[in-house]
C-alpha cells in the first residue's frame, strides 16, 4: 500500500492495466480503488463527472497546483509529483519530474500542458 500523502491511492505494483498497452517510463502506478473523490462513481462515468466539476475546486480538493486535460487524459502537478490519468482507468501514474510526464505523453501520442489554477 502506498503510504504517501495521496489519500485513497494504493500502490498497484507492477500489474498491467487492461487499457494501458504502453508501460510508463520512470513512473509509478497506483490504484484508484479507494479514492475519496471517485469512490461512488463508476469508472465509465469519471470523465462525465469531471467535465461537470468546477476545475478550480477540483484542484483545491485534490491538492493540484497545475492541471491539464483533454477528452482522454488528465495531467496534474501536486507538490513535486506529476500525475497522468486516463479517464475510465483504475490506475494513475505518478512521475517525479515534469520531463518524465511529458516523455510519457509523447510516447502515448498526447500533447498537453499544465496550467495554473487561474486558467480555469
Amino acid at each position: 500500500m502506498f503510504k504517501g500523502d495521496i489519500p485513497g491511492i494504493e500502490l498497484f505494483g507492477s500489474e498491467k492495466t487492461e487499457q494501458s498497452a504502453i508501460v510508463p517510463q520512470n513512473g509509478t502506478t497506483y490504484s484508484l480503488e479507494n479514492n475519496e473523490l471517485f469512490k461512488n462513481i463508476p469508472l465509465t462515468q469519471v470523465k462525465n463527472v469531471f467535465n461537470f466539476m468546477d476545475k478550480q475546486e477540483f484542484m483545491d480538493v485534490s491538492g493540484l497546483t497545475r492541471l491539464g486535460y483533454n477528452d482522454d487524459y488528465l495531467i496534474g502537478q501536486r507538490g513535486s509529483d506529476f500525475l497522468l490519468y486516463r479517464f475510465g482507468d483504475k490506475n494513475i501514474t505518478m512521475f517525479k519530474s515534469e520531463q518524465d510526464l511529458q516523455n510519457q505523453l509523447q510516447q502515448i501520442g498526447q500533447k498537453m500542458s499544465l496550467q495554473e489554477k487561474s486558467a480555469y
